[in-house]
């Protein structure tokens, strides 16, 4: 593969958010060649004056907007790579990804949104593979474990006992809780997706009997026998079981396939029924309050207010 010359390897788009911050102290951390990126020059020099602060690297940046392609292909053409930690991914990142394909640069964001990715292989994905360009959404919690967890069972699977692997199913346990940014992708995907996200096959890797029971989203509390362990829905199964089954139909594509008839599933660990219910009704009412938060917030926009 042959590219243009580049001064960065790695360009952080959004460096000046929670989670763009993170990755730029980071990157300075293991002495990277990287540079930051975003539309609001004062508050990237904040970023560029903690990262200084915290790890005594210097690092440039670079202004673009998103109404102004030719600051974004300048932004592209300075990197080998667009990090991208701007979302909802549906309202902000096609034309980062756009640009990088138009430019034969790479592009990886921490999406998890299912419904951007199915835009991005409609609209990208032939551009992309004629001008040398490497897409890859969806690389933070949702999906990376996921994604490699599956691969690398089937791959030992197949090692060790030299067969496809018939069924896999993840299950997590997890601390913490959603951040806003989380819930809010969360909310634009159910209200204004609902068929798509509810679609357990939206990026492809259908089997040829069709869906089956074992392929559906979890949505009640159950006792694993399997485990051992009373289990809950996982609230990041419905976008990562997506993302596996992708990457299965990849693999059938080069005539490495996981398996003819191979299902992927994941459910949340609880030590108890009465937590598991509990970790249940929680996840209910924050979609509901959300939700409830959301219609507020609309409203106030209506009358010319704002919601921070």
């Amino acid at each position: 593969r042959i590219m243009a010359s580049s001064t960065y390897d790695v360009c952080v788009w959004g460096a000046n958010g929670v989670t763009g911050s993170l990755v730029a102290e980071y990157l300075a951390r293991k002495k990277a060649n990287f540079a930051i990126a975003g539309r609001n020059k004062a508050k990237l020099e904040k970023v560029k004056q903690d990262v200084m602060k915290s790890s005594g690297v210097h690092v440039d940046i670079l202004i673009a907007t998103l109404d102004d392609s030719q600051s974004l292909d300048r932004m592209c053409q300075s990197t080998k790579v667009i990090l991208s930690t701007v979302g909802p991914y549906l309202k902000y990142g096609m034309p980062i990804a756009e640009a990088c394909v138009r430019n034969g640069r790479d592009y990886v964001d921490i999406s998890g949104e299912v419904p951007f990715v199915r835009r991005l292989i409609d609209n990208l994905d032939e551009k992309a593979q004629k001008n040398n360009s490497v897409l890859v959404p969806m690389c933070g919690f949702d999906s990376i474990p996921s994604d490699l967890g599956a691969y690398v069972t089937v791959s030992q699977i197949k090692k060790k006992f030299g067969c496809k692997t018939r069924r896999v199913v993840s299950y997590v346990a997890a601390r913490g809780k959603p951040s806003g940014g989380t819930l809010a992708t969360g909310i634009l995907m159910d209200k204004k997706y609902p068929k798509e996200s509810s679609n357990v096959f939206l990026l492809g890797g259908e089997r040829k009997g069709g869906v089956r029971e074992e392929d559906l989203d979890f949505k009640t509390v159950e006792f694993s026998r399997e485990v051992g362990a009373w289990t809950a829905p996982f609230g990041m199964a419905k976008l990562n079981t997506r993302v596996v089954r992708r990457s299965c139909e990849l693999f059938e594509k080069i005539g490495d396939g996981y398996g003819s008839e191979f299902s992927y599933n994941e459910r949340a660990l609880a030590p108890n029924q009465k937590v598991a219910k509990k970790n249940l009704a929680r996840c209910v009412d924050t979609v509901l309050r959300a939700r409830e938060d959301d219609r507020g917030g609309q409203a106030a926009e209506a009358r010319g207010g704002s919601v921070c």
